[in-house]
Order: C-alpha cells, then structure tokens, then sequence
C-alpha cells in the first residue's frame, strides 16, 4: 500500500509511523458550494476552460462531491493540466470517488511529474518507499524526493530529511 507522505520509515523496524511535519499544507480556500456557481463554472469547463474545470474540480471536492470531483479532475488532466493529474493521482491514492487504485494513482502521478509538478513528483517518491521487495527502493524513492525538494516541494524536503536521519538508501547526515 502507499503510505501518505506525512508517514515515514522507523529506523528500527522498516515500519512506518506517522510524523508530524511542519511542512504540512492545508486547503485554506473557501470552496462553500452554490448549485449556481456550479452551473457556472460547469458551462465554462465544458467550454474548454482548464481554470474552470480546476475551480469546478475543487468546488465538488471540499463539498464532498467525490465522483463529480475526480471526472474534472481527470477531465483537467487529459487536457494536461498537471494540476488536474496530480489531484486525480490523490483521488485515486486515497479511494475518492472511485475504488483505491494506486497503479492508477501512480499513472496520475508521472503524467504530472513530467511536466515538473513538484507534488506528483513527491508521490512517485513515496510509491517507490513503500515497495515491498523492491531491490534498491530507497534509492529510487531519495531520487524522486530530491527533484521534488529541488522544485519547492516541502513534504519532499521533510520526506528527504528523514531518509537522511534514518540513513535509508544513503548516508545518515
């Protein structure tokens, strides 16, 4: 299973525990939920607006319109919205308005990471630590942590920083 990026590897055991990081980010915008805002932003995502199909995407998805959320999504990332892709990647993780698929989710994910998306990019990172008999894992999984921590990505640095604690796949430092 994908262990969400907040969740890191004990030194001991190779078991996960969850880390309470400072880098965490949360969704502060305010998505409260208008059947006319609705129709509004779904007339303009139908018109082809990758903006409107984001902001209709996010407008179901903090409302708890998860099936409604992750077509736009998806429907963003096939008119390659890395965002779009990243977010459907999430969705796909975590079993959001669909079935947990994380093949799917990791599909999202490198769609998104090609075009620098530094978010995705941290999930390729994390998909490839929580490969179970996976010859050279943690090398795999520190290269994808540092491209994302390169671009900005704070829970790539404080996933990054663990691997360098822990001494996993590299040096402890």
């Amino acid at each position: 299973d994908i262990i969400p990026v907040n969740e890191i590897v004990d030194e001991e055991n190779d078991d996960i525990e969850q880390v309470n990081c400072s880098a965490q980010i949360e969704a502060e915008d305010d998505f409260e939920y208008s059947e006319e805002k609705a129709k509004e932003l779904e007339a303009l995502a139908n018109d082809c607006d990758i903006d409107a199909m984001l902001e209709l995407a996010d407008l179901y998805y903090f409302n708890d319109f998860d099936e409604k959320a992750l077509y736009w999504y998806e429907t963003a990332g096939e008119f390659e919205s890395a965002e779009g892709m990243y977010s459907a990647g999430i969705m796909y993780r975590d079993g959001q308005g669909t079935e947990q698929n994380y093949e799917k989710a990791l599909e999202w994910f490198l769609k998104a990471a090609e075009q620098d998306h530094p978010g995705a990019i941290n999930e390729v990172g994390v998909y490839y630590h929580n490969q179970k008999n996976m010859r050279g894992k943690h090398t795999e999984a520190i290269k994808w942590y540092k491209r994302a921590a390169e671009l900005g990505d704070l829970h790539a640095q404080c996933n990054l920083g663990w691997y360098y604690e822990y001494g996993l796949g590299c040096e402890p430092d």
